[in-house]
């Protein structure tokens, strides 16, 4: 018998604008490529080479509207935190692959 492993797709993201950023956070406009839920990390590297982990903390799909996760191929605003993120600077069309976290089973 041959053991057969369930991998789920990595969450993939685009950015599109930086909407805001502070110490430890950016606010990102996003369009998603792979379902990504809150709780997922992304590992960056800022302009000087350091690497700055974000964990996905909120999806903004309309004002007041917040959602626990987004399938593709929907945009959305997303909220991540970490130490470092506000050094992120990415350009229009970045692609951010992560790993969501585990679901409720």
């Amino acid at each position: 018998m041959t053991d057969v492993m369930v991998n789920e797709e990595a969450p993939r993201l685009q950015t599109h604008e930086i909407r805001e950023s502070g110490p430890g956070w950016i606010a990102l406009v996003v369009r998603v490529h792979a379902t990504v839920r809150v709780g997922a990390t992304f590992r960056c590297v800022d302009e000087d080479g350091r690497e700055v982990i974000l964990e996905l903390r909120e999806i903004q799909k309309y004002r007041g509207v917040t959602l626990r996760q987004l399938e593709p191929p929907n945009a959305a605003l997303m909220v991540f935190c970490g130490p470092g993120a506000e050094r992120l600077a990415f350009g229009r069309l970045a692609e951010l692959i992560g790993v969501n976290p585990p679901t409720a089973g």
